[in-house]
């Protein structure tokens, strides 16, 4: 930190900012399980799951997943961007943020792939 932190600033990042990265970063974990449970409970019924990607379900659930994804990457940019304004330090690319984005788009959508593939071969 370049300076001190005004008493106004400590309460904003501990009751706001730093609560809702780590909630960020938590969410990050339970939207990929999610989308993994729902996958995985579609590959227990071959009848369900060819339902479900012919009407287009599996489809919905990747735009939906994959929209949980830019929307919590997106708050976590704000808010991390709100901790450096206030904590008076340098601007960063949160690299682990990118990373996680990218891995968690590539799932949901290999999972998208994976269960028309199953509906294909099965």
């Amino acid at each position: 930190m370049n300076s001190e932190i005004s008493d106004r600033e400590k309460v904003i990042l501990t009751g706001r900012i730093y609560p809702a990265i780590q909630s960020c970063v938590g969410n990050r974990y339970k939207i990929i399980v999610g989308y993994f449970a729902i996958v995985g409970f579609l590959l227990f019924d071959n009848d369900k799951l060819k339902i479900f990607i012919n009407s287009g379900g599996a489809l919905f659930v990747a735009i939906i997943f994959t929209i949980f994804v830019i929307h919590n990457s997106y708050n976590y940019w704000r808010n991390a961007r709100k901790q450096w304004i206030l904590e008076k330090v340098e601007e960063k690319i949160p690299i682990v943020e990118i990373f996680s984005f990218l891995i968690m788009v590539i799932l949901i959508w290999c999972g998208f792939i994976f269960l028309n593939l199953q509906v294909c071969t099965g």
